[in-house]
């Protein structure tokens, strides 16, 4: 056997830049031991889950310091290997949702209630808040202090909290920014069908994926005869 590649896998949506100065001194580190022991690794991954939000300069600075430490340590260089999809993809996508519902919370923050939520994109349970927008906000109405849900009925399926929006009625269309890495793969059918996907480039929009349907939903079901009820069409 020989190690060739050392790998990280530390999780997605890792914001700070520093965490990765951090994984490619420990790679390195370990580049060395395995030198030791007979193996010549070349090249390190330092792994993926960069954020849309942070210029790729300010990944690169702590990153580079830890390269060239290692790199006069070692008397050759390592070669680097990043996996920067997330960066790529999640601001590639939006995420069109509709105004169901607008109430006032005990304290006076607005609460609005979107007909898309963590059913659509998971990820929101787990890192930063998507940045958000009216589609069509009135241009005198004055931003207020919000909280934004989706319509799962479950405490986690919250998009964001305490930021400010300007006021929303039912009908409304809320722009979710950053839904491109792992909304679609990750999203389900709970409470609803999934929606259209549609491309938008210089040809105009055009429709890459339809939305769905119950026949979607049920379409992997078979129910015995004997519990079929007449006229079932599945």
């Amino acid at each position: 056997m020989r190690v060739e590649l050392l790998r990280n896998q530390g999780g997605t949506d890792r914001r700070g830049p520093q965490v990765y100065g951090k994984v490619a001194e420990g790679l390195a580190r370990l580049a060395e031991q395995a030198e030791s022991l007979g193996h010549r690794v070349e090249r390190i991954d330092i792994g993926g889950g960069f954020s849309a939000d942070v210029p790729p300069r300010d990944y690169a600075a702590p990153v580079h310091a830890a390269l060239d430490r290692a790199s006069a340590r070692l008397n050759r260089p390592l070669a680097l290997v990043l996996e920067p999809g997330r960066a790529i993809v999640d601001p590639a996508v939006v995420l069109l949702a509709t105004v169901t519902a607008v109430k006032t919370l005990a304290g006076g923050r607005a609460a609005v209630f979107l007909d898309a939520g963590i059913n659509l994109l998971p990820p929101a349970r787990r890192s930063a808040p998507r940045p958000l927008r009216a589609l069509a906000p009135s241009a005198s109405a004055a931003p207020q202090r919000t909280d934004v849900f989706g319509p799962l009925c479950m405490p986690e399926d919250r998009l964001a909290e305490d930021v400010l929006l300007p006021p929303l009625g039912p009908g409304a269309i809320l722009v979710v920014e950053e839904a491109g890495a792992y909304a679609l793969s990750q999203s389900t059918q709970f409470i609803d069908a999934r929606p259209a996907v549609v491309l938008w480039g210089a040809e105009g929009p055009e429709r890459v994926r339809r939305r769905e349907t119950w026949r979607d939903v049920c379409g992997l079901d078979s129910l015995p005869d004997r519990l079929r009820p007449g006229g079932a069409e599945f």
